[in-house]
C-alpha cells in the first residue's frame, strides 16, 4: 500500500471514528458519602477482571464492579485518604492497603484486617516495592499532618513492621517515586519538600539537591527526573546532576513524559515543552491531574486531563471527548480493567462521585476493523497473502460499507498472479526436462504454455526465458527433422535404382533359359 493511500485511511479514519461515532461515553457513576481521593484496582474474585478500588473521606473503602454495582464497602472509622492494592507478601491474594486519618490497615477481599500500622498522620500516598531485592515487596507510605506542616515518608515490610522513617517540618512533601536510579544493589526513593533527596534500599541519604522552591509532582523516564516545582520545572538524571530547568513554568500540579516534551500541568493550563502547540488544553479551575495513555492499542496516544472537567484530547491536543462533573478531579485510574484491549478511565471526584468512562460499543467495533486492516496491510506487504485475505475479510464483517481502498481485491489479484506464476513455472520446468530427451515437440508445447502465461501475468524476464528455450526448442526440432530426412535418401536413391537392375536380371535369366531350352531341341 502507498505512504500516501495509508495516510488518507489514517486521517478518514479518524475523521470517521471521533466526528461521526461517539469514541467515549460516561458509561455510569457511582455516588459515595463524600470527596473521593485515591483509586486502586484488584481482582478480588479471580476472574480475570479488575474491581475498582476507592477511598471515600466518608471514612470507607468501595469496591466497585465494572458494571457500577457495590462489592464492598469496608469502614476505616476516620476519612479515607489513600488505597494500594498489592501483593507483598506473594500469595497470589491480593493485599488491599487503605490509609486513614492515622493508620494504614491491611485487609483481604473478603474485608479480613490482618495488620494494621499506626503512621501517626494522615496517609496520603501508598505504594509497594522490592526495595532490596529479596523477592518481598516493601510498603513505602507518605503521611502528613492537618495543617501540613510535619511529613513522614516511611518503609515498612509486609506484615506492618518499620523499615526505617524520615520525618520533615515545614514544607510539606508531596510526592515521592521508586525506582532503579544507581548503580547499587535494591531500588532507592527519590522525594522532598525544597530540597531534592535521594534515598538508598536501607533508607540512607545518597543525595541531597536544594531547589529552594517547593516539589510539587515528580516524573521518571528515559533516565530523567523531571521535578515540578511552584517556581519551575528541573530535570536532572539518575546520579543527580541538574541537566536544566525552566522557570517559565510555575505552581505545576502534574507533569508526565510526551513525545519530545513533557506535559506540564499548572493552574489552568496544560502546556508541552515541545511541539507547535505549546498550550494544549485550558480550563477554568487549576489542572490535578495530566496522564498519556493509548487508550485504544492503536493509531498513536491520547492525553486525559483532570480539572473541573475530565477531558479526553487527541496527539493534536484536539478535544475527543469531555465530561464537566461537579467539582473538580482528585485521581484518575487509566487501565484495561477488563481485558477487551481498550483502557478505561475512572475517575475520582469531590462531588463524592466515581465515574466511569470507556470506549462506545459502535467505536470498539469499528477500531477492532481498522486494526485488522491494519494488519492486512502488513500481511499484504509481507507477501503473507492467506493471513492478509483472511484479516480483511473480518474487518469487513464488521464494517461491510467500508472498502478499504480495495485491499480485498488486491489481495485476491496477487494471490491470483502468484498461483498463475507457479502454473507456469511448472510449464516451463517440464519443457526444460523435455528438451534433452526425445520429446521436443511436447517440449514446445509447455514453453508456449508458459510464455502464455508469463505475458499475462507481466512477468518480463520469466516471458524472456520462456521465450528463448522456445526458439531453441525449435530450432532443435528442425534441425532433428532435417536430419532425418538426410538419412532416409541414400535408402530412397538405391531403391530407385535396384528396381531396373532386378527386372533386367530377370529379363537375362529368362532369356538364359529360352536359349537352354532351345539348345536342347536342337540336338534332338
Amino acid at each position: 500500500m502507498q505512504l500516501g493511500e495509508k495516510i488518507l485511511l489514517l486521517l478518514f479514519t479518524a475523521q470517521l471514528v471521533c466526528a461521526q461515532t461517539p469514541q467515549y461515553t460516561l458509561d455510569w457513576y457511582y455516588n459515595t458519602g463524600s470527596s473521593v481521593v485515591d483509586l486502586s484496582h484488584a481482582d478480588l474474585d479471580f476472574d480475570g477482571v479488575h474491581e475498582i478500588l476507592a477511598s471515600s473521606l466518608d471514612g470507607h473503602l468501595y469496591a466497585i464492579a465494572l458494571n457500577g454495582s457495590l462489592v464492598f464497602r469496608y469502614y476505616v472509622t476516620c476519612p479515607a485518604y489513600s488505597i494500594h492494592a498489592t501483593d507483598a507478601d506473594n500469595n497470589n491474594i491480593p493485599e488491599l492497603l487503605i490509609g486513614n486519618c492515622r493508620h494504614v490497615e491491611a485487609i483481604n477481599p473478603q474485608t479480613q484486617e490482618f495488620w494494621k500500622y499506626n503512621a501517626g498522620l494522615k496517609t496520603h500516598k501508598i505504594t509497594s516495592a522490592d526495595l532490596d531485592s529479596d523477592g518481598d515487596l516493601e510498603i513505602i507510605i507518605l503521611a502528613r499532618s492537618t495543617s501540613n506542616r510535619e511529613t513522614k515518608l516511611i518503609a515498612i515490610n509486609s506484615t506492618g513492621s518499620t523499615l526505617w522513617s524520615k520525618r520533615y517540618t515545614g514544607t510539606p512533601v508531596y510526592d515521592f517515586l521508586v525506582g532503579d536510579y544507581t548503580d547499587s544493589p535494591g531500588l532507592e526513593v527519590v522525594t522532598g519538600s525544597t530540597k531534592l533527596q535521594l534515598y538508598d534500599a536501607a533508607g540512607d541519604m545518597i543525595k541531597n539537591t536544594d531547589l529552594k522552591t517547593p516539589i510539587k509532582t515528580l516524573h521518571s523516564e528515559e533516565d530523567v527526573i523531571a521535578v515540578g516545582t511552584l517556581g519551575g520545572l528541573f530535570f536532572f538524571s539518575y546520579d543527580g546532576v541538574l541537566l536544566n530547568n525552566d522557570s517559565s513554568y510555575s505552581y505545576i500540579e502534574d507533569l508526565t513524559k510526551y513525545g519530545d516534551g513533557y506535559l506540564i500541568a499548572t493552574e489552568k493550563l496544560i502546556h508541552h515543552t515541545s511541539g507547535q502547540k505549546k498550550v494544549v488544553a485550558e480550563t477554568r479551575e487549576p489542572f490535578t491531574n495530566v496522564q498519556v495513555e493509548n487508550l485504544d492499542a492503536w493509531a498513536g496516544k491520547e492525553i486525559i486531563a483532570g480539572s473541573n472537567e475530565i477531558i479526553i484530547l487527541d496527539s493534536k491536543g484536539e478535544t475527543l471527548w469531555e465530561y464537566t462533573p461537579y467539582r473538580e478531579v482528585t485521581d484518575m485510574l487509566i487501565q484495561d480493567l477488563d481485558g477487551d484491549g481498550f483502557k478505561e478511565i475512572v475517575a475520582a471526584s469531590r462531588d463524592h462521585n466515581i465515574y466511569f468512562i470507556k470506549q462506545t460499543s459502535e467505536s470498539a467495533k469499528i477500531l477492532d476493523a481498522e486494526k485488522l486492516y491494519d494488519s492486512a496491510s502488513k500481511k499484504y506487504s509481507q507477501n503473507h497473502l492467506p493471513q492478509a485475505l483472511k484479516d480483511i475479510r473480518e474487518a469487513l464483517k464488521i464494517t461491510p460499507k467500508r472498502k478499504y481502498y480495495g485491499l480485498e481485491d488486491k489481495i485476491k489479484k496477487q494471490i491470483n498472479v502468484e498461483q498463475t506464476e507457479s502454473q507456469a513455472d511448472e510449464y516451463l520446468t517440464d519443457a526444460k526436462q523435455l528438451s534433452s530427451g526425445p520429446h521436443t515437440e511436447k517440449a514446445l508445447l509447455q514453453a508456449s504454455e508458459a510464455l502464455k502465461l508469463y505475458r499475462k501475468i507481466n512477468k518480463t524476464s520469466k516471458a524472456t526465458e520462456a521465450k528463448e528455450l522456445l526458439r531453441w526448442l525449435s530450432v532443435e526440432t528442425k534441425t532433428t527433422t532435417t536430419s532425418t530426412t538426410a538419412e532416409k535418401e541414400p535408402i530412397k536413391a538405391a531403391g530407385n535404382y535396384l528396381l531396373p537392375a532386378v527386372i533386367i536380371l530377370l529379363l537375362i535369366m529368362i532369356s538364359i533359359a529360352a536359349v537352354l531350352r532351345h539348345g536342347i531341341h536342337i540336338k534332338q
